[in-house]
């Protein structure tokens, strides 16, 4: 670590920037190690971490405003963030020295600067995310904090069935858990798709959207388990659907399964990440979309 940083300037011997410069901070964690994205008293977070790293780097106690705010055990290949900053590192060196700060299960992928009026959360046009899971008999101790373990044989077929009946626009009350308070139930899904690894036991959910209810990739993941097990049918589906009853669905899954893989924006952030990238997903062949989720 000590390496990596002998090359920056200590920031005291750089002189202040005159004017705060504005960053967008693309970001990558392991959910199991954090107690989501936002700050919470007595808990280790990604915003708390990121924050605390940036004080022993740069002297600056900083807000960054999330894109997302994950829950705990969710993870991230493609979080975003922004922030505004007096400190005089240049650009191109701060991921490399954040990171030196930051726990071994978080990482900087990449910062841009960015316009004074860009915020990560209500610029943002959709987001991708992937549940994955273990579907083997036995679980993986490789994968166990980034899958959730399925250990019965899934009727893909049928899962993708019900997912296509869930894609465009509904009233997803069913689909969404107490906790959140919103005026707007009426969500689009435009691609939910059901994608076998073919590197890996693992069945991956790849869900596109512009906005998400608290909870509903969850939920959407253990209604298609559900289904994959013959343990719920398409029809039991449009009934919650219609009625807005929670509880006739597949439970909410565990968190360690999910994670967030991209957020998009009108025009490119950090070189896949527009409106014309998320349209070209939503068309893209099955193939081609795993090229984009696959565990590297």
């Amino acid at each position: 670590m000590f390496d990596s940083l002998c090359s920056i300037p200590e920031v005291t011997d750089l002189p202040e920037a005159p004017n705060p410069k504005h960053y967008a901070l693309l970001l990558a964690y392991e959910g199991a190690s954090f107690h989501g994205w936002q700050d919470q008293e007595n808990a280790v977070t990604v915003q708390a971490s990121l924050r605390s790293a940036w004080r022993n780097l740069a002297g600056e106690d900083l807000h960054f405003q999330g894109s997302s705010r994950t829950d705990a055990g969710v993870s991230a290949r493609g979080h975003v963030s922004n922030f505004a900053t007096w400190s005089p590192i240049p650009c191109d060196r701060l991921p490399r020295v954040l990171n030196a700060y930051l726990p071994d299960t978080m990482r900087v992928r990449e910062i841009r600067p960015v316009s004074a009026d860009f915020n990560a959360r209500y610029q943002a046009r959709g987001k991708l995310y992937v549940y994955r899971f273990y579907n083997h008999p036995s679980g993986s101790a490789l994968l166990s904090r980034l899958t959730c373990h399925a250990p019965q044989k899934l009727d893909l077929g049928a899962m993708q069935e019900a997912a296509d009946f869930l894609c465009g626009d509904h009233d997803f009350t069913a689909f969404m858990d107490q906790g959140s308070v919103v005026r707007q139930t009426v969500r689009r899904l435009d691609r939910l798709a059901i994608i076998p690894d073919p590197q890996w036991p693992v069945v991956n959910m790849v869900c596109l959207g512009p906005a998400f209810l608290y909870h509903q990739v969850r939920i959407l993941a253990g209604t298609l388990y559900y289904v994959g097990q013959g343990k719920l049918s398409l029809a039991t589906i449009q009934q919650a659907l219609a009625q807005k009853n929670r509880k006739i669905l597949g439970k909410t899954m565990p968190a360690q399964g999910l994670c967030l893989e991209r957020v998009f924006y009108p025009q490119p952030l950090f070189g896949n990440d527009g409106l014309a990238d998320y349209e070209s997903l939503v068309q893209a062949d099955l193939a081609a979309l795993w090229q984009q989720i696959r565990l590297a």
